[in-house]
């Protein structure tokens, strides 16, 4: 994927996970394996205060935020105190933080045509 195509793909997985399950769903699927992808992503498309909203839901995991490990991930959450987890179900009480992703996506995929792959029909 060019830079561009991964931005989008992070920023729409997060959101799309977000509103499907909210944050106890993106930490226990595969999504959070992208964490910092989708850190970075969400910043790329001009979301920068979703972004600042999960990046310190993240730090309840320690300073790096959440591990990549998705049973590790599971592992901790089983730990949580209360406090942590008021902060990450805090998470979805502020989301979007008042930004919209989905015009965001859209406004960033029209800004970086040129960066995103011609879509081919496969054979038949």
């Amino acid at each position: 994927m060019s830079g561009a195509e991964r931005n989008y793909f992070a920023a729409s997985l997060y959101y799309f996970e977000i509103q499907n399950g909210g944050p106890w769903q993106y930490l226990s699927n595969p999504t959070g394996d992208y964490h910092s992808m989708i850190l970075a992503g969400l910043r790329a498309i001009g979301a920068p205060l979703t972004a600042q909203a999960l990046e310190e839901a993240g730090k309840v995991f320690g300073p790096d935020g959440p591990p990549q490990d998705r049973n590790r991930r599971d592992e901790m959450v089983e730990l949580f105190s209360g406090h942590q987890i008021e902060i990450i179900d805090k998470l979805y009480s502020v989301f979007p933080s008042g930004e919209n992703i989905e015009m965001l996506l859209f406004l960033y995929a029209a800004e970086h045509k040129r960066e995103f792959r011609d879509w081919q029909p496969g054979p038949g």
